[in-house]
């Protein structure tokens, strides 16, 4: 086989998730109130519109499980955020947008990629590592090992259930390209 991907478990979901709902109902509170209390008309309808987006994106986010699910929130939070910018809140504007756009790279899956080249690590950036870095690289029940040459040290707890790969073709592989 020409390369291996492995899916590491997202640890940091559940407190992704966590601090997405609260921040969304943060939004939908501030947008109700916003409206309730405008004297001026465009504030009004723009607090309303985001009410509505928000409070629609926060009950598929919650109710519907489906991958897609952080993606309508996240788009729901960037035009969220364009709605303070508009109503003239630019801090809360900006900070609603970063977190969108922080949530587009969180929610993605960590996969690492072994191909001829080296080794893809996810990190933000993502890194390629050449195969003359690596001193080894071993998966052994379910613990996938990367020991780099200059004393860094990589250990995850791989899936089973996300990744079917054969232990002993994955190790040759990382052993041919090791040398």
């Amino acid at each position: 086989m020409g390369n291996y991907t492995i899916i590491l478990p997202n640890e940091k979901a559940a407190t992704y998730r966590a601090v997405t709902l609260i921040i969304a109902c943060i939004n939908l509170f501030a947008f109700g109130y916003l409206y309730i209390k405008s004297s001026n008309e465009k504030e009004g309808v723009a607090a309303c519109i985001g009410a509505i987006l928000v409070a629609f994106a926060l009950i598929q986010y919650t109710f519907v499980l489906s991958k897609k699910q952080t993606l309508y929130l996240n788009i729901a939070f960037v035009c969220a955020g364009i709605i303070w910018l508009y109503i003239g809140l630019y801090l809360i504007g900006l900070l609603v947008v970063f977190f969108s756009f922080f949530g587009f790279f969180t929610t993605k899956p960590f996969k690492i990629l072994f191909s001829e080249r080296g080794i893809l690590y996810p990190s933000f950036p993502s890194v390629q590592i050449e195969w003359k870095e690596v001193g080894q690289v071993i998966l052994k029940d379910n613990i996938l090992t990367i020991d780099l040459k200059n004393n860094k040290l990589y250990q995850f707890v791989v899936s089973e259930n996300d990744n079917n790969i054969n232990e002993s073709d994955f190790n040759l592989f990382c052993l041919r390209h090791q040398q």
